[in-house]
């Protein structure tokens, strides 16, 4: 499967609200991930700092090092990610996919070092698919009438252990990119319908994780990683993109508590239900307390493209109020929408 590798998704990009008045505390996060093809590599080193309206994270003078079996091999730039072919990578640095061993090293100004444990790619599962589902739920809209409304799930299958035996699992980002035709509603001439592509992208704060050992069985069936709205998207196509992301348990479980802290009432941050276990210590100072985790992932690109039939056949809202912007000029009325129809587009 082709791997997308998209730098807006990095590890960073996950929206917190951080506690008044508790500022100052280190944040240490980084990854690589592994596709058929590329290895990224990110990391970032920030701290939290008071800011007029809020508490942000700025990013903190460093030096970052990637480490494979315990060597230093490259120098990351804090925040940036770094793209490398894997044949490439393994040529310049040695070892080889199979037995590549991952951890990141950070040297603060003030001489402090901070190092991750040792995080091994796991492979992929050797087979995993995308399908739909249309459901319905009744609901009470702003007039106080109940009404029925449909839903489109998005579901996924895939093997809980890799051709090695290993235990996986995994975490999942969802996008989209709908199909939008303008409607011919007027004899003039001069008016050629143009075909609108919009993508569509998942909360910044949503997280989709599941630990192996919490599912029975070695196969992930129809397991929800999304859902959406049933309307007009769904017109004449929906395609959607996930980056499957495979992981191993302690990594699955330290996003698994992310999630629980953002969904609770309260903060990230805040004692003790949001202290979050952190994979990196002060190599000198056990008691250094430093926030963030370096995690390691086996990435896959899953498609699918959801037909008409399959998500209601929903009605084209031209077709009740024909001239309006929306119908006659949807590059200008669809917000981030081209004329260009993205490459997979089948």
């Amino acid at each position: 499967m082709a791997l997308f590798f998209a730098l807006q998704a990095c590890i960073d990009t996950i929206e917190i609200e951080l506690p008044q008045g508790d500022g100052g505390r280190l944040v240490i996060e980084g990854s690589v991930e592994r596709g058929p093809d590329n290895y990224l590599f990110r990391a970032s080193v920030r701290r939290t700092a008071q800011d007029i309206r809020d508490v942000v994270l700025k990013l903190e003078a460093a030096d970052i090092f990637l480490l494979m079996n315990g060597q230093e091999i490259l120098s990351l730039r804090n925040n940036e990610g770094e793209l490398i072919d894997i044949n490439t990578f393994h040529d310049q640095y040695g070892a080889d996919p199979r037995n590549a061993n991952f951890g990141l090293r950070v040297i603060l100004e003030d001489g402090r070092i901070f190092e991750s444990e040792e995080q091994k790619i796991l492979s992929p599962s050797p087979a995993s698919s995308l399908e739909v589902n249309l459901i319905e739920r009744e609901l009470l809209n702003d007039a106080g009438i109940f009404v029925q409304q449909e839903y489109v799930e998005l579901l996924v299958n895939s093997a809980l252990k890799n051709d090695q035996g290993e235990a996986l699992s995994y975490t999942w980002e969802v996008s989209a990119v709908y199909e939008f035709p303008e409607v011919a509603w007027t004899d003039d001439p001069g008016f050629f319908p143009s075909t609108c592509y919009v993508p569509v992208s998942s909360p910044p704060d949503e997280i989709n994780v599941i630990l192996a050992s919490k599912v029975n069985g070695e196969e992930l069936n129809n397991y929800k990683i999304g859902e959406t709205e049933a309307d007009f998207r769904f017109i004449t196509g929906y395609y959607y993109t996930v980056l499957q992301k495979t992981i191993d348990e302690k990594t699955a479980t330290y996003w698994e508590q992310v999630a629980t802290n953002i969904s609770r009432e309260g903060t990230l941050f805040d004692p003790p239900a949001g202290q979050i276990e952190s994979n990196i210590r002060n190599i000198n100072d056990e008691q250094d307390e430093v926030l963030g985790y370096f995690f390691a992932a086996g990435v896959d690109t899953l498609r699918y493209f959801a037909r008409p039939d399959e998500t209601g056949n929903q009605l084209h809202p031209c077709t009740l109020e024909p001239g309006t912007p929306l119908c006659c000029d949807c590059l200008s009325s669809l917000f981030n929408s081209t004329l260009n129809k993205p490459h997979y587009w089948d």
